[in-house]
Formats: C-alpha cells, sequence, structure tokens
C-alpha cells in the first residue's frame, strides 16, 4: 500500500491549525509517529492520541529548552524503542491539578514545556509526560522522527516543542507501513517523511560554515584543506580534498572520525591512524577525492571519555560494552554535518572508502547517493585483534578478521 506524503508547506498549515500529523522516515520507515504543537495541545487533542496512537504521549524538545527548565536527563540504552537523551519525566503543578493523568492535566504539562515563562519548580517529578530530547539542528544533525518533531514546530512559528507519541497497532506493536498508510487514510491524517524534511530545510539552511581553504602538502600527497565551523557547536572539521570533486561521478570519500591517540600518538590500541593514512593514499593515487576529518572523537564521546573506555577494555570490556558502560550508545556519531560539508563541496553521487555499513546508511539519509563502496581493511596486530573482531560481530563492519 503506497503511501501519499503531504508536501511540508501542507504540513505546516495543518500543524498551525491544531491537527494531528504523522512522521515517518521515509517509504520503507517501519514506524511512525504522531505529532502536534505542544504549544496549544488541548485534552481533546491529548484524546485523539490516544485514540489513534494507542500509546503514552510524551513531548520532543529541544536541548536549550531543556536546559531552559533545567530537567535532568540520561541516555537509554540502545537496546529500547529510543535511543535517544530524555529527561526524567514530569507533572506541571497548576490551579485545577489532579493526579497527572487525566487528559487536562497532560495537556496543562504539555503546555507548560512549551513555555519558556514556566518555572523548573511547578514541574514534579516523576511524572506523567516524558521529555525527548532532539539535537540542536534537528534533523539536519540527525535524520530522526524526534528532531522532525521539533523542526516542524519551528517552522511553524510555534515553540519548538511538540506533543510527540510512536503510533502502535491494535496488538501493541510498532505500527508498520502498512498500519500507518491505513490510518493516515482512514483518520484523515497528512504525514510527513524525515527525507522530505531534510530537502526542505536543506534548500536554504546549513549548519556549517566554511572558514578557510589553505594547499596542504603530506606524506601522502597534496591536498587542499578547507576548515568548516558547525554553527551549532563551534567544533571545526575539517576536509582534505584531492583534485576536481563538483558534480562529478563516485568521487571517492572517506568519513574519518578524529582519533588523537591512533591519528597523532601512533596507538597500536586502533586501526585509525593506519586508516587515516591509506584514505590518503587512496585518494591521491586516484587523482581526486576527498576525507572528511570530522570532529568526532572516540565515535563521538570525546577524548576523555574515550580514554575511561580504554580503562574498562582494560579490565575485561570490549570496546562496545565499554561505551555502554558509559551510558553511551555503542556508536553517538551523526552524519548530517559530514553529508553537508560534502554538499558544500559539491560532492553528490560517492564511493565511500569504509567497511562500516552504518556510514552508508547514514549519508544516505541525508541526500547523498552512495554507488559503491571501498573497502579500507588494516592488517591486525596483537593489540587491536579483538577491537577490530568487535566491530565486526558487534558492528558490522565488512572485515575478514577470524
Amino acid at each position: 500500500m503506497e503511501i501519499k506524503f503531504t508536501n511540508i508547506s501542507e504540513v505546516i498549515k495543518n500543524l498551525q491549525l491544531g491537527k494531528l500529523v504523522i512522521v515517518v522516515d521515509d517509504v520503507e520507515s517501519v514506524s511512525g509517529s504522531l505529532i502536534c504543537l505542544a504549544e496549544g495541545v488541548t485534552k481533546e487533542a491529548v484524546n485523539s492520541f490516544g485514540k489513534i496512537g494507542k500509546n503514552a504521549v510524551s513531548v520532543a524538545l529541544n536541548e536549550s529548552y531543556c536546559r531552559n527548565l533545567n530537567l535532568a536527563y540520561s541516555q537509554l540504552n540502545e537496546n529500547t524503542v529510543y535511543t535517544k537523551p530524555f529527561a526524567q519525566s514530569v507533572n506541571y503543578i497548576h490551579s485545577n491539578f489532579q493526579t497527572g493523568i487525566s487528559a487536562n492535566d497532560r495537556a496543562e504539562t504539555i503546555r507548560a514545556l512549551a513555555d519558556l515563562n514556566s518555572k523548573r519548580e511547578k514541574f514534579i517529578s516523576p511524572g506523567q509526560i516524558r521529555p525527548l530530547i532532539s539535537k540542536e539542528g534537528g534533523v539536519l544533525r540527525r535524520a530522526g522522527q524526534i528532531e522532525a518533531a521539533v523542526d516542524l514546530a519551528v517552522l511553524s512559528n510555534s515553540s519548538p516543542v511538540s506533543a510527540f507519541m510512536k503510533i502502535l497497532d491494535d496488538n501493541g506493536e510498532l505500527a508498520n507501513f502498512n498500519d500507518i498508510s491505513k490510518l493516515s487514510e482512514k483518520e484523515d491524517i497528512a504525514i510527513v517523511s524525515v527525507k522530505k524534511l531534510i530537502e526542505y530545510r536543506s534548500q536554504n539552511e546549513s549548519l556549517i560554515m566554511r572558514e578557510e581553504v589553505v594547499n596542504l602538502p603530506t606524506k601522502q600527497g597534496n591536498f587542499k584543506l578547507h576548515a568548516f565551523r558547525e554553527i551549532y557547536t563551534d567544533s571545526i572539521h575539517l576536509a582534505l580534498v584531492k583534485g576536481e570533486v563538483d558534480s562529478k561521478q563516485d568521487i571517492l570519500v572517506r568519513v574519518h572520525s578524529s582519533c588523537l591517540t591512533g591519528d597523532v600518538l601512533h596507538s597500536l590500541r586502533c586501526d585509525c591512524g593506519e586508516q587515516l593514512e591509506k584514505s590518503l593514499q587512496i585518494v591521491n593515487h586516484a587523482g581526486s577525492g576527498v576525507v572528511l576529518y570530522m570532529n568526532q572523537e572516540g565515535r563521538g564521546i570525546g577524548l576523555i571519555n574515550k580514554l575511561k573506555a580504554y580503562k574498562l577494555q582494560e579490565e575485561g570490556l570490549d570496546t562496545v560494552d565499554a561505551n555502554l558502560a558509559l551510558g553511551f550508545k555503542a556508536d553517538e556519531r551523526d552524519y548530517g554535518v559530514g553529508a553537508q560539508i560534502l554538499k558544500d563541496l559539491g560532492v553528490q553521487k560517492i564511493n565511500l572508502i569504509s567497511n562500516n555499513p552504518k556510514k552508508r546508511v547514514g549519508l544516505s539519509s541525508f541526500g547523498l547517493v552512495v554507488t559503491k563502496t571501498t573497502p579500507l581493511e588494516i592488517i591486525p596486530s596483537i593489540h587491536n585483534k579483538k577491537y577490530l573482531k568487535t566491530k565486526k560481530e558487534k558492528l558490522f563492519h565488512k572485515l575478514s578478521i577470524s
């Protein structure tokens, strides 16, 4: 059954009229979410959420709103439905407050979470409404339904907060492609895809700013070094460019996350430094291509946390379990910023230098076309063999190590 997507302008109009909207990832989405603007949500809307979505209503809000209300939040582990930061559930104590569970109480709490003038002392925890936290930058940073819910609220000239519910089927399971399509038709609810929202925002917005371009001779060859600043975080990312890459087909691209210990100190605990050198060699030999050097140390958890993960590995954990033990996902990187840098450079269709299938999916989520992949396998040593086996067995990297 075909899903009929509504254009973004119409979706915004629907939200501004107080209507519900369904958000899915794309036509292959395995789940969908029901949203409406939190700012003017009514008890009738809360009741509709329950009847249509068959689940508990939450809110999607951005990080700055969460900080403004001083809401404590933590990280869910990756075995749950939401692999996203979330704040402790709350109730808002208003003049007619009862237990927090009524449709009116929940509507009051949702509206209060969307109000910058709300005071933290008016909220109690635990409560009936769980805030789910979007990355700053929204779908251009992470191609997720929570980010889409917040972005649509912003585009609707509302507070960056939406009432949010993952849609369940009659058996209490996540609704699938056909369930969502039937629900949309039966209830006359517009459907928007995250992919279409990314395209819409990408036409006029950017997460990055190119700061400078210089010549960079290296042992692997001569490159143009482009420095980009990430607008929301001020993080600096680099692109080493060889030859002409604007609009060419099947451009060689390596997305390399920074690894101070491997790239600079030449640690043997990982294969990062050797991968970087080999990537530059491959691109230089081909005569054109891009090596992105992304400021995402330790798969996005930062240098200090990476060293803490190293310590846990010395005590017996593998690289994945060490991240999880620290309260992170196995991989915290996002690919939205890297995708925008590649688009800024004019890259469209790429030959991805990687063993990691998640990178291919991640870049494809932001509109890039990965036409093929080039493997990048490093011969293991006694120091990194367990690390590489874990990447193969738990992160599904395409490696020959046994």
